[in-house]
């Protein structure tokens, strides 16, 4: 199953829970997924888990990008004599507050991990990687890995070695439903490669 669906069935599930508040997520789990085989069962919480951290990544950015929107066009003026008072209606200290400082590390994050990737290779990382095994968004955890990468082998040495990598991963997948079956890079697809190329130089040195 493509990202997309993926991501679309976590959602449903999602606004199951909120338009059931009365039944607890393991109840709303149960009238989902009881009904299926046991290895549907499986695909459908594997794909649950399989986006919980694209998703959150992508919440707090949606977070920060809405907060920054009311701010660039004044919205609450609308309804509140001043951004403060929005704030102290909205408890802007006890919840938004944490969750846009999060987004501001996050992204200060990756901004270092892709200088790195580009002092290394030259090129940032969404032109480092080919159009056919890039991914459509580039998390925190993916830059950290690649930008590993960068410091261990060259640019086109690791995309050789990332695509043959990617090309075993779609070979030995047979569940649909979990990222294993996507044609872009992984994180994981990345480890892989870091660790072969890290173990390879481990060995030419006890070789020396």
């Amino acid at each position: 199953m493509l990202q997309y669906q993926r991501v679309k069935y976590t959602m449903e599930l999602i606004t199951l829970a909120y338009e059931n508040q009365g039944k607890s997520i393991r109840d709303q789990l149960d009238s989902c997924l009881n009904q299926l085989p046991e290895g549907e069962r499986l695909q459908r919480v594997l794909a649950v888990l399989d986006t919980a951290g694209e998703l959150d990544e992508c919440v707090t950015e949606l977070v920060w990008e809405s907060w920054d929107y009311l701010k660039a066009h004044r919205l609450w003026q609308y309804q509140y004599l001043t951004l403060e008072a929005l704030q102290d209606a909205i408890g802007y200290e006890t919840s938004l507050k944490t969750l846009l400082e999060r987004h501001e590390i996050l992204t200060a994050r990756k901004q270092r991990e892709a200088r790195g990737i580009y002092k290394n290779w030259g090129k940032h990382p969404h032109e480092s990687l080919p159009a056919h095994i890039c991914p459509p968004r580039f998390s925190d955890s993916f830059l950290r890995a690649l930008h590993q990468l960068s410091r261990e082998c060259s640019l086109n040495q690791a995309m050789t070695l990332l695509g043959d990598k990617i090309s075993q991963r779609q070979l030995r997948s047979r569940n649909a439903w979990t990222r294993a079956s996507e044609p872009y890079a992984l994180r994981g697809d990345i480890l892989e490669v870091l660790n072969q190329q890290r173990l390879l130089k481990s060995q030419m040195v006890e070789d020396e």
